[in-house]
């Protein structure tokens, strides 16, 4: 297979003159034991104090800011995905979105190239692996020139497909291989919302489901160089809806679930061996009734192998006192796999209808969430995340530039990587006429 290179080529040199224009730009949260806990909570006060006093020290520092975007389709709930950055301090090549055409419908992958300053459609792609249409899919990143990609069928039929983008031969955009087990997806339609998948390396991968019981089902797959994918190992947890899976290490991801009853949300650690065998670890479960919430994301925080403890954050749309929020939700996870509740926080803008999340390598989570049909207005707003005085409370914003969202769209985000002084996100929704919008924002880093 052959790489294009031209493209690369073009977006490093684009790159370099953005870095060269924004460089005057540049702007500057207890874990198994109480002293691990307590030396966290410094190392995290320290990062966030020096960030500040960058922050401060720059008149320039900027709010999210839209950069360029794509619109077509039609497209009903995308999700999307970036390939892996060729280094920590970059950007990734390349984006994928994977959405239906119409409710219930088989779905579309897009993959464009971004090259700096635009995003270049490469290719679409339809896929429809089973029996009938989609129930549900997911879309996550594998490396540098993959991501990968979970669809379950008509018949709660689990398909597990990696894409690979950025060749010349055989194309540009193609399926390399596809895996399949039976009984492992939901009975209904739950769309973006129904499957969840990651990577735990090039060659490891997990997913969660909500299978035809009800109950959670997490599950490993293989996948060698060439793209060829074989399901290995099984486990099944309790009644569950809208699961959520994040690897935070090569061998350990956490799944984020609500109960089907009882208003409990919980956050399952499990443990993957070299064969791709599944042990669950710790958990833990927290009351939801005090805000009615639902589970709509979660992302790792870069603490990777910090005193051997990570740290995950789940966004949800909370109603409180009758209006509908976004909230976020921090949780620590210890090597050994102990969850440890961390601390919450709540946005002021009311009337939200979707919300999902990413981290920047600074700590500062970053969310966009839309807004449902208010007085004859649908829009969105991209925020920017801080932990201070025990909460998580919003310190910059934009209101979501472009084509508003439609009233049902749910929203995707992923985090694409930085420069020199900004973070980059790619944020896919469906806009008012039912077009696939996928834009690339950057934040203060």
């Amino acid at each position: 297979m052959i790489r294009i290179t031209g493209l690369q080529s073009t977006q490093s040199k684009e790159r370099q003159s953005e870095e060269q224009t924004t460089e005057n730009r540049k702007g500057g949260k207890g874990g198994a034991a109480r002293a691990i806990r307590s030396t966290l909570g410094y190392l995290r006060w320290a990062t966030l104090s020096l960030s500040g006093l960058f922050l401060a020290a720059s008149t320039f520092a900027q709010a999210p800011k839209l950069l360029y975007s794509y619109t077509g389709g039609p497209a009903v709930g995308p999700v999307v995905a970036t390939t892996a950055p060729t280094s920590p301090c970059c950007r990734a090549a390349y984006i994928v979105s994977m959405s239906q055409k119409g409710i219930g419908g088989p779905v579309q992958l897009y993959a464009w190239n971004d090259a700096g300053t635009t995003l270049v459609n490469l290719a679409k792609e339809n896929w429809n692996p089973g029996s009938g249409n989609a129930l549900a899919y997911g879309i996550a990143t594998l490396d540098a020139n993959r991501v990968v990609a979970a669809y379950v069928d008509e018949t709660s039929t689990l398909y597990l497909g990696v894409w690979a983008v950025g060749y010349t031969t055989p194309s540009v955009f193609y399926l390399q291989g596809q895996s399949s087990i039976t009984a492992s997806g939901p009975l209904g339609p739950l769309g973006s919302q129904g499957v969840s998948v990651t990577a735990l390396s090039s060659s490891e991968v997990a997913t969660a489901t909500e299978d035809p019981a009800g109950n959670l089902r997490v599950q490993t797959w293989n996948i060698d160089s060439s793209g060829s994918v074989t399901q290995q190992s099984t486990a099944v947890a309790g009644s569950i809806f809208y699961p959520y899976i994040v690897a935070i290490n090569s061998n350990q991801v956490v799944t984020a679930a609500d109960a089907l009853t009882g208003d409990t949300r919980k956050l399952i650690v499990w443990k993957m061996d070299s064969a791709g065998g599944i042990t669950r670890q710790g958990s833990l479960g927290i009351s939801n009734s005090d805000s009615t919430a639902l589970l709509s994301g979660i992302a790792l925080a870069p603490l990777g192998g910090l005193l051997g403890n990570y740290e995950v954050m789940t966004a949800e749309l909370a109603i409180i006192n009758g209006q509908t929020l976004t909230e976020v939700t921090s949780w620590e996870i210890s090597s050994s796999g102990q969850v440890t509740l961390g601390a919450k926080g709540t946005d002021i803008e009311q009337s939200a209808s979707a919300v999902g999340i990413a981290w920047t390598p600074n700590l500062n989570p970053f969310t966009a969430t839309l807004s449902a049909d208010k007085e004859g207005y649908t829009g969105g707003i991209m925020e920017m995340w801080k932990y201070s005085g025990g909460v998580w409370s919003v310190f910059d914003s934009n209101y979501l530039s472009g084509n508003q969202p439609s009233s049902f769209s749910t929203v995707g985000v992923a985090a694409e990587g930085t420069d020199s002084s900004r973070a980059y996100f790619v944020v896919a929704y469906t806009g008012g006429a039912g077009n696939l919008n996928v834009q690339v924002w950057s934040a203060p880093f």
